[in-house]
């Protein structure tokens, strides 16, 4: 899994700090390319039950599928 993600990030191993198969941290990575942030938050989750998580995912899919870079950290 980690491995797949790094390939994905344009990564190398050093980069990483796994724990385990499916956790790793990222550490600081100092490149000259410019990202943008998106900060989500809440106070309550919406009637249907969908919260934050649900969002974040949402938002990263899309970008994802609009073939922009982007990363979700919960």
């Amino acid at each position: 899994m980690i491995k797949n993600l790094i390939q994905k990030l344009n990564l190398i191993e050093q980069d990483i700090i796994p724990y385990g198969d499916e956790i790793a941290k990222i550490k600081n990575i100092n490149t000259d390319k410019k990202g943008k942030l998106i900060l989500v938050t809440s106070i309550t989750p919406t009637p249907e039950g969908e919260g934050k998580t649900t969002l974040v995912i949402g938002i990263n899919d899309a970008l994802r599928k609009l073939g922009k870079d982007s990363i979700a950290v919960l």
